[in-house]
Parts: structure tokens; sequence; C-alpha cells
């Protein structure tokens, strides 16, 4: 089983991860050598997905964009949930009910616990 160790961006976490988590840790790895994100923006996405699989969330699908940033997205039929993680910004959640229109947004300091509007919304993708 693949270790949790994750020394390219020092950061360390204590469970074993599964191999579909193992892959984004790889892939946020190979971002950081390719200098393609930060070194602190790799940090701030694998501790945002931390926080986002202890509230239930699955691995997201993830991307770079093309001013450093990072951006992870989760979608269940009508709900479609997102963080985007920017170079020196707080991460910017984003919510959308695609049979409503209805969005919703805010600003997320990594570290702090999910507000309870943001986990109201998580909950909808996987209730």
């Amino acid at each position: 089983m693949n270790t949790s160790k994750i020394d390219i961006i020092e950061f360390h976490y204590k469970k074993p991860l599964k191999k579909s988590q193992n892959e984004l840790v790889m892939y946020l790895r190979r971002l950081i050598k390719d200098n393609v994100i930060s070194r602190k923006v790799g940090q701030e996405s694998l501790a945002l997905w931390f926080a986002a699989r202890d509230v239930g969330l699955p691995v997201p699908a993830a991307c770079s964009g093309p001013d450093g940033q990072m951006c992870y997205s989760w979608d269940k039929g009508r709900h479609h949930f997102e963080a985007e993680i920017t170079p020196n910004e707080p991460v910017y959640l984003f919510y959308r009910d695609r049979d409503t229109e209805s969005i919703w947004g805010e600003e997320h300091k990594i570290g702090d616990k999910f507000s309870e509007e943001a986990l109201q919304k998580i909950s909808l993708l996987w209730t």
C-alpha cells in the first residue's frame, strides 16, 4: 500500500491512501515538479482535499489553471460543487444547482472548518 507521506509538498497524513487518492497526490507532485503550480498551492490543494475527504467527499476531478491555480470539482446529478485554489488568495467554494440555476459561493481559509452553508451544499452531493 502507498504511504501518505507527501515529501515533495511537505505534507503528512497518518492514514494510508487508496489508489484514487494516491493518483491525486501524484498529480499534484507532478504539477509542482513541472512548475505548473507552486509548492504552496500544492500544499493548500492537498490540505483542502483532506478536509473535503473528512466531510465525506471523494477524490475530486482536478485540473490546473493558466495562472498557477488548482480547481477541484464534484458532481452528482443536478448538483455541482467546486473549490478554486488560487495563489495568494483564499480558496473560493462554489455550488450550482443545475435544475434551478441557483448558485452559492464563499471564501474559505485553508485550515478552517467548512461553514455550515458549505457543509449543507456538500451534503446535497452525497445524500
